[in-house]
């Protein structure tokens, strides 16, 4: 990486150091010291040049030199000729910075970090309850609990009856589906999380929709995952730019959101998620399919991805009941192959052993009511459109 480009990715990491008080080079001083500490920066990690970093934060050279020299005199940086100015090889291991590899911690998640109750962020959708859900929940409570408490397992899998009404739900919709076919997540974040634990590694080529949804393409550059970015139109991803990532890169996964694309907006036409699917099939490249937004808005969109994909198309289908009912409720499941569901339940029991059953006994509620739930949820979103 050129030195301009370092300089800007780390002008991203130092956020909003000149905010803090005492003297210019002295902030800049204590907020690198801090990417060292929380480990954003790391031990040989190779700085932007002093020229670089004041034209990238439009301050003098000579305050970056200060502050560069401030930190070589406390031994958290070294500089040898030929070989720039990097954080000292005597910093011992530090823990990560939490955020992934190669992101500069993206907006959506440092405002739900935040304790800023006051604050109105665009950064991410933010879907208060629906009145349905609280009817649900009350049924559960009312109906359903002594049940629920005598349950001895962790249902990993998901409850039975709700991978069963899953099953029907997709197979009503055009997608003969089976109950073997369904696991059960927390939220469809972490359904996305668990097929990027599955299939991605260290270097893992992802063709990945231009521009995407922020959230879950850090879930992949936390594999390691290195993505190729395809350009989106006014139909969804384009079949020739995948078509020739495939031919150049042979990607370990295809990633896409064909339902109400974050950021764009797109709903993916019916023949171009035909297309995707029968590129899946020819070349046996699995394909993510990121339906958490369907049923937001059009009660007449598609069917999912995986109902146009040939016999043989390895496709995993994510959905949610977070947009759609509430962010609060953190219930996602994703379908696939039996054989894949299988690998991606194993890799549930690691994660958390299983989602709580109140939580799936409130979606086995609302499924019923999910037409009522998305004519709700877009009137109230429509009229926020509105509004701004």
């Amino acid at each position: 990486m050129d030195s301009s480009r370092q300089a800007a990715t780390l002008v991203d990491r130092l956020g909003a150091w000149a905010t803090a008080s005492g003297p210019l080079y002295r902030r800049l001083t204590d907020a690198l010291r801090g990417l060292v500490t929380e480990g954003t920066l790391v031990a040989g990690e190779r700085l932007p040049s002093e020229r670089a970093l004041a034209s990238a934060l439009r301050i003098s050279r000579t305050t970056v030199v200060s502050a560069y020299d401030a930190l070589r005199a406390e031994g958290v940086l070294d500089s040898r000729q030929g070989s720039g100015t990097r954080v000292s090889s005597r910093i011992g291991p530090v823990p990560s910075d939490g955020w992934a590899p190669g992101s500069v911690a993206n907006p959506m998640y440092q405002n739900l970090l935040r304790d800023t109750p006051r604050v109105i962020s665009v950064a991410c959708l933010r879907t208060p309850a629906l009145e349905t859900v609280e009817e649900a929940v009350r049924e559960v409570v009312d109906r359903d609990l002594p049940a629920l408490m005598a349950e001895d397992t962790y249902h990993p899998r998901g409850l039975p009856v709700l991978r069963q009404a899953l099953a029907d739900r997709y197979t009503d919709q055009g997608l003969p589906t089976t109950p073997d076919q369904i696991v059960v997540t927390t939220g469809a974040h972490q359904a996305v999380a668990l097929v990027a634990q599955l299939y991605l590694r260290e270097g893992s080529p992802v063709v990945a929709e231009d521009p995407g949804f922020a959230g879950c393409l850090d879930l992949m550059r936390d594999r390691g995952a290195r993505l190729l970015p395809v350009r989106v139109d006014d139909r969804g991803i384009d079949p020739i730019g995948v078509r020739r990532a495939i031919a150049e890169h042979s990607p370990h996964l295809i990633y896409v959101m064909p339902a109400y694309h974050n950021p764009t907006g797109t709903l993916m036409s019916a023949a171009r998620r035909r297309e995707l699917g029968e590129l899946a099939a020819q070349y046996g490249v699995p394909v993510l399919e990121d339906s958490a937004y369907t049923g937001i808005r059009a009660p007449d969109e598609p069917p999912p991805l995986a109902a146009f994909a040939p016999r043989g198309a390895e496709v995993i289908t994510v959905d949610s009941l977070s947009k759609v009912g509430w962010a609060g409720l953190r219930l996602g499941w994703l379908r696939a192959p039996s054989e894949i569901a299988l690998r991606l339940s194993r890799r549930k029991v690691l994660a958390d052993l299983g989602s709580p059953l109140l939580e799936q006994a409130v979606a086995v509620r609302l499924l019923p009511r999910y037409d009522r739930l998305a004519a709700e949820r877009s009137a109230q979103l429509a009229r926020a459109l509105d509004h701004m």
